[in-house]
C-alpha cells in the first residue's frame, strides 16, 4: 500500500512539474567553487556533502570563506535565503556575494540545484 502511494504521488509531482516552467536553476556552492575575481571557496560547514565523479565535495553557506590568490579572505554573505538552511544558515549558491563585493559565479557540481519555476512567488532571501 505504502509502496503505490507513493509511486503516485511522485507520477503526480512529476507530472506537476512538466506544466511549471523553469524561471532559474541555483547550484549550490561547494569547496572549490570560484568567484569572479579569483578566489576559491576555502571552508563548507554545512554537513550536505555532493558525490562528484568519486569526490564529496561539502557544500557551502552564509559565513564561509573565500580565499584569493594574494592569501586575503572574505566571507560569503547571500545564499539560498530560506529555501535551503543548515542550521539557521542559508546555502550558498552561486550568485552569492561576498563581503567585499564579490560574487560566486562558478561551482563545481550541477546536481544539487534550487530550482525556482516562473509561476512561483520569489523565495525570501533567495539571490
Amino acid at each position: 500500500m505504502f509502496e503505490e502511494e507513493t509511486r503516485r504521488f511522485l507520477a503526480e509531482s512529476e507530472a506537476a512539474s512538466a506544466y511549471r516552467p523553469v524561471k532559474k536553476l541555483h547550484a549550490a556552492v561547494t569547496i572549490g567553487s570560484r568567484t569572479r575575481r579569483g578566489g576559491e571557496v576555502v571552508t563548507a560547514s554545512t554537513g550536505i556533502e555532493v558525490l562528484v565523479g568519486e569526490r564529496r565535495l561539502r557544500v557551502a553557506c552564509v559565513g564561509d570563506l573565500v580565499r584569493y590568490p594574494d592569501g586575503s579572505e572574505s566571507t560569503i554573505t547571500t545564499g539560498a535565503g530560506v529555501a535551503v538552511c543548515y542550521r539557521g544558515r542559508p546555502i550558498a549558491v552561486v550568485g552569492s556575494d561576498l563581503a567585499n563585493g564579490d560574487v560566486i559565479t562558478e561551482s563545481l557540481q550541477a546536481s544539487y540545484q534550487i530550482t525556482r519555476h516562473g509561476s512561483e512567488p520569489v523565495i525570501a532571501g533567495v539571490l
